[in-house]
């Protein structure tokens, strides 16, 4: 059996997290802020935009849920897909119209969060908010 291989370049990841996570020590204090440590780490790699969507814009559609979309190398061969969880469990979105639309909701949340800088600024100032 052979391994699965990859080539050296590192996936992409762009996020955005609404600003109430920030405040939510899920798991004890000890636990959330190591949560936010690594929040803060990531949002500093070059393969990775974080962003925070603040409190006060997000009366939106798209923070009712969780959702992601999945791009890949060759869209012709291996088109974007959608995903979202629900009580009921996770769906996988291929739909070509409705991938665009998450595609579309992620880009208005994107232009209404905070820039990739700003999220880091945001983090470092919660971690370094929280005891210990």
């Amino acid at each position: 059996m052979e391994p699965l291989r990859r080539d050296d370049r590192p996936l992409r990841l762009h996020a955005v997290i609404p600003e109430t996570t920030l405040g939510l020590a899920v798991g004890g204090p000890q636990v959330f802020k190591q949560q936010l440590a690594k929040l803060h780490e990531f949002s500093m790699k070059e393969n990775v935009t974080l962003q925070v969507l603040p409190t006060d814009r997000s009366g939106f559609g798209g923070t009712t849920s969780n959702f992601l979309t999945l791009h890949f190398e060759d869209p012709s061969q291996d088109p974007p897909l959608g995903c979202f969880d629900s009580p009921l469990g996770g769906y996988t979105i291929s739909d070509e119209g409705d991938v665009a639309t998450l595609v579309a909701m992620f880009d208005d949340l994107s232009q209404m969060a905070l820039s990739p800088e700003d999220s880091t600024e945001l983090l470092a100032k919660a971690l370094a908010e929280q005891p210990g």
